[in-house]
């Protein structure tokens, strides 16, 4: 998952991100499991499955995920959202 996130998100989820989510390597796990930004097991509820399902993430034209990136995602989640 890391590489996803490395390759498509952290150009703007870094620290310094004014939503405060950081998808880097560096960020805390426990803040992405809080607040439902991932609810593990539950991939439907979790935020940001939701929002890269939608195309709101990443941001741009022509900068949504494959297909087969995004069912990883969500079976990722959906397997517990294990930070290794």
């Amino acid at each position: 998952i890391q590489p996803i996130f490395d390759n498509n998100c952290i150009l703007c989820h870094i620290s310094s991100h004014p939503s405060g989510l950081d998808l880097s390597i560096n960020a805390s796990y426990t803040s992405l499991i809080s607040n439902n930004v991932i609810s593990s097991g539950d991939h439907e509820n979790s935020i940001i499955w939701q929002y890269i399902n939608l195309g709101y993430m990443p941001m741009g034209p022509g900068d949504n995920l494959s297909t087969g990136n995004v069912d990883l995602i969500a079976q990722w989640i959906n397997e517990g959202a294990l930070d290794n």
